[in-house]
């Protein structure tokens, strides 16, 4: 499975509007995906075929095997398309995003020719091999994650389009004056209050996101992914610290 979203991510330039509309799907999307998981999930449990008999552990099967061969392909092929796209402005996160399907590709490989319960040395190597890739794409997003939300990751095709988007800049009214003449403790319970009341509504009942908070203000953007186009903010409002308590 996350060979076919490895390969997916490889060639999204290829169909510059399948993006937004997996955006647009993503709540059902992740559903499909935990669904499946558990599925497979459940199906070991049970020892179904193919998954029955003495060799289960390992992909010997034709059906496990097909799998593995597959997945292995995928994850070489979206490496080489990583490579291909990124090779004259190699990134710390792209360079980590080929080695991580490298050594995907390989704990693959290690999977079908040893299996699950095999204890010998291959047994850890393919294991390891997984988690050093995922470890590999944690540092390398810790370290990038303040660059523009990995702008440098995304193709121009994908990232630099036309998209109508709202912008909504909100503040208390008169809360210069309030906190000077205020405790601190009187302050900090009119924020918490504020944002507390005003974030939940912007995220969960009109499908915003907020960008940041400033003193007393607040930034939110919607549409910004393309998946609620409806949305528009015209009016103009005011909020004294006296009713967001």
């Amino acid at each position: 499975m996350s060979a076919f979203f490895a390969a997916g991510s490889a060639f999204v330039d290829a169909r510059p509007d399948l993006g937004p509309r997996l955006i647009r799907q993503r709540a059902k999307l992740r559903g499909a995906l935990v669904i499946v998981m558990a599925t497979w999930f459940l199906w070991t449990l049970a020892n179904l075929p193919p998954l029955r008999g003495p060799n289960s552990e390992a992909a010997t099967g034709r059906v496990l095997g097909a799998l593995a061969i597959l997945g292995t392909i995928l994850f070489t092929v979206s490496a080489f398309r990583y490579w291909r796209l990124f090779r004259h402005r190699p990134t710390l996160l792209s360079t980590a995003a080929i080695a991580c399907f490298l050594l995907l590709s390989e704990a693959m490989i290690g999977v079908a020719v040893t299996g699950e319960r095999t204890w010998h040395a291959s047994w850890w190597e393919w294991h390891g091999l997984i988690v050093l890739a995922y470890l590999i794409i944690g540092f390398a997003a810790r370290r990038e994650w303040r660059e523009e939300r990995f702008r440098n990751l995304y193709l121009p095709t994908t990232r630099e389009r036309r998209q109508d988007i709202s912008v909504l800049f909100g503040d208390l009214e008169g809360f210069t004056s309030f906190s000077e003449r205020s405790s601190p403790a009187d302050v900090a319970a009119v924020l918490n209050a504020y944002w507390g009341k005003a974030a939940p509504l912007l995220t969960r009942r009109f499908g915003g996101e907020v960008e940041k908070f400033i003193g007393d203000g607040i930034v939110a953007t919607f549409n910004s992914r393309g998946d609620s186009p409806t949305t528009r903010f015209g009016l103009r409002g005011r909020l004294s610290p006296c009713s967001a308590l």
